[in-house]
């Protein structure tokens, strides 16, 4: 098969693709359970024709792979009375835990080591860490700006600090104390 051949069947192939997203848009209801898998299917199979046929005509695709990238939060305790908190493995704070005895298991919210467990379940660890009410003060918040930080390019990331300077003044104006300042 030559390329045009090999374009001409692509094209063919992204307007059967097309034609079974209308049939979708058009008897499925959305809150069907199954409209919304077969949705996301039927768009990456057309986003993926779509670069088939940018490539069949010449263009040059970059696949990044940053794109898709998972952030995991992690919570180990140290049973001397502190957890760690991580991001895709690195360490961002170790926060004062709860370590009882556990006389009451159902109490525990962690594994039980040695007849200890804390009482403190991990989501709090880290929900301390993006949203402390004392986070002007300590800046637990900033350690995760950092970690996500390394993985925006330096323009976007740019971008949006002036668009956050932008939108403090916005606010301080609106308040009447254009310094910017409490």
């Amino acid at each position: 098969m030559n390329e045009q051949e090999k374009l001409k069947s692509a094209l063919e192939r992204l307007g059967q693709l097309h034609r079974y997203r209308d049939i979708l848009w058009e008897n499925i209801d959305t809150t069907d359970e199954l409209y919304h898998p077969i949705l996301f299917i039927l768009e990456e199979a057309i986003l993926r024709k779509n670069d088939e046929i940018a490539i069949l005509r010449g263009a040059k695709i970059e696949k990044k792979q940053h794109m898709r990238k998972k952030y995991v939060f992690e919570v180990r305790r140290n049973r001397v009375g502190a957890a760690d908190v991580y991001l895709n493995g690195e360490l961002l704070v170790s926060l004062f835990d709860e370590v009882v005895n556990a006389v009451e298991p159902e109490k525990i919210q962690t594994d039980i080591v040695k007849g200890q467990g804390s009482r403190i379940p991990d989501a709090v660890f880290i929900k301390s860490l993006l949203y402390s009410p004392s986070d002007d003060i300590c800046h637990l918040s900033d350690k995760v700006k950092a970690v996500l930080d390394k993985d925006i390019p330096a323009e976007i990331l740019q971008e949006l600090q002036n668009n956050i300077e932008r939108l403090k003044i916005d606010h301080y104006q609106e308040k009447g104390d254009a310094s910017g300042k409490n």
